[in-house]
């Protein structure tokens, strides 16, 4: 059964066994989703539509990259194809919550609900933070880089441009 089919409650129970998926990387994506839907429940703008469809993609490649992944490892195959493609849905991830990000500074100035906003600019930064020790978890075993601190200072420049966008309409 896809991430995406299941309920809430068969969600919640199947992250808390001891199985590795669903995972953080797959939950780190589900809630990056979601905060894409606060902010398109603000009103007369909103994120692409292509946005939520790619992060609701990207959950389940999440979950089968690292099916995979585990897969090779028990039969002691360590190719970095494996590495590289367990870490491509978090790093995909990571560049669309900064596309909506910045975007949303845009609905922010106009759009309903300003609690939700402060919600959802809360989320995307935090869905960000928390893919990153994913991402270099399976970096670390490839020749693969990822500039760390070059994309958290990105998201942290969005989230304060957000955040002062909130503070102007309270």
């Amino acid at each position: 059964m896809k991430i995406i089919d299941m309920s809430v409650e068969k969600l919640l129970s199947e992250i808390k066994n001891m199985r590795p998926n669903p995972g953080g990387g797959a939950v780190v994506i589900l809630v990056a989703n979601m905060a894409v839907n606060l902010i398109n429940m603000m009103g007369d703008v909103s994120c692409e539509t292509s946005i939520n469809e790619r992060l609701t993609e990207l959950i389940q490649e999440d979950v089968d990259a690292t099916k995979k992944l585990i897969a090779e490892i028990k039969k002691k195959n360590f190719e970095e194809k494996y590495f590289i493609a367990a870490a491509k849905p978090q790093i995909e991830m990571v560049d669309i919550s900064l596309k909506a990000l910045d975007q949303f500074s845009e609905i922010l100035k106009r759009g309903k609900n300003l609690s939700d906003g402060i919600i959802a600019n809360n989320l995307l930064k935090e869905a960000i933070r928390s893919a990153m020790p994913t991402i270099e978890v399976n970096l670390k075993y490839t020749k693969e880089t990822y500039d760390y601190e070059s994309v958290l200072e990105k998201c942290e420049n969005l989230y304060q441009k957000n955040v002062e966008i909130i503070e102007g309409r309270k």
